[in-house]
Formats: structure tokens, sequence, C-alpha cells
């Protein structure tokens, strides 16, 4: 286990909740912790050093960020981005991962990101779904295409996005060149609580979920 310290989370005077809402590890020897946010009160990121036992606060210490958070690693370059969270969900910003000390980049507010819990890139990493229906631009985050509300899982090679809204108990698949719907599948005996995350499975046909202590699979046609 990874040790850190949890009284620079919350509000930082010792009565932090010291839990994290996401991590991302940082090559070679390095990890960021998203604060699960107090009293919704602003956020911190904790840069972790496990091999030298040191929990700093990222941006200069300051509290920047929202609470329960969630960070993606841009692929290919050295930058992340946070969204998601407990501020309804209408900010994005992007990290530069380069120094020691993470810097915020971009800092933008928009109503287009509404309704967003969970985020995910697409496999280039061009592209970040919101679970509130909208793609933006990843580098800039300005809108450019609209899925469908719930949580996005795009397809390997990045030609669809499957959108899970177990709300409504059912699953679209989107093109996502075009945005246009490609098909609508009814699912059920899974629950319909709120889920933490849904991945691609051993083929480009299933999605693989946990729900109300459960493991689920879908499996589309052909």
């Amino acid at each position: 286990p990874i040790g850190y310290d949890g009284s620079l989370m919350g509000t930082g005077d010792g009565a932090g909740l010291g839990s994290a809402s996401d991590v991302l590890w940082l090559a070679p020897n390095a990890l960021l912790l998203a604060d699960s946010g107090y009293a919704n009160q602003p956020g911190y990121i904790l840069r972790v050093d496990p091999l030298a036992g040191t929990t700093t606060r990222i941006a200069g210490g300051q509290p920047a960020f929202f609470g329960d958070a969630r960070l993606l690693r841009i692929p290919g370059v050295h930058a992340a981005i946070v969204a998601g969270g407990a501020d309804l969900s209408t900010r994005l910003m992007r990290l530069d991962l380069a120094p020691d000390d993470p810097v915020v980049t971009l800092d933008r507010r928009s109503d287009d990101y509404l309704g967003t819990k969970f985020a995910v890139l697409s496999p280039d990493g061009r592209t970040l779904y919101l679970s509130g229906g909208t793609a933006v631009d990843a580098r800039t985050f300005v809108r450019i295409g609209e899925t469908a509300e719930g949580l996005p899982v795009p397809s390997p090679d990045g030609n669809l996005v499957h959108v899970l809204d177990r709300t409504a108990g059912r699953l679209l698949t989107i093109d996502a060149r075009t945005y246009q719907r490609r098909a609508e599948y009814s699912i059920s005996g899974c629950g319909r609580n709120v889920i933490p995350g849904a991945f691609i499975g051993r083929s480009a046909t299933q999605i693989v979920y946990a729900q109300d202590n459960q493991v689920c699979r879908l499996t589309l046609p052909p």
C-alpha cells in the first residue's frame, strides 16, 4: 500500500476527509490524487512520491479544484484533464504534468458540460466524451458534437461511442464522426443505480461494468 498525508485534503486544517476520488500514475515514481471534497469547499490535487515519502499540493498549493473530480491522462503528451465532480460539472481543466509542480494551463466553464459526472477520452486522445451528453475537443474544451446522457464507452477503434444509460435501461451506439445514432438496445437484469465506470471487454462487442455488487457484461450483436 502507498501512504499519503490525508490532512492536506478537505479543509486543509487537519479536518479533511483524507479520501481521494481518483488517482493518476505519473511515470516513473509519482501519482496524483484528486480530493473527494469536503462540505462543498474547493478541493486540492495532491502529488505523492512513494519513494521519497512526500505529499504536496499541486498548482502552488491552491484549492483550485472541485471535489470528487476525475483525472484523465492525455496520450502522447505530458498533460491531463480534470473533469466531472461535485460542482454541477460545468468546468473542465487541463494540467501540464511536465513540471514537478503540475500547473493549470486551461480552465473553462460552460453550460455545455452540465450534468457531467464522468468523462472519457477517445482512444486517440482528441475527443472528450462527457456523461452529460456532450463531446468536446480535448485541446480547447469546445463542444464539437452531442451524444446522449449516460456513461460513454468509446470503441477501441474510435469509430463508435456507446452510451450506457442505466436509468432508462438502454444502451445507445453513436457514430463518433457524425454523432448520428446507429443503434439502441434495451438492457435489464443488472440494477439501475449509478455505476462507477464501464469498459470494453475482451472483444469490441463486449461492455463490462460494475453495479449493485455485481459485474455485468453486455454483448452487442455483430
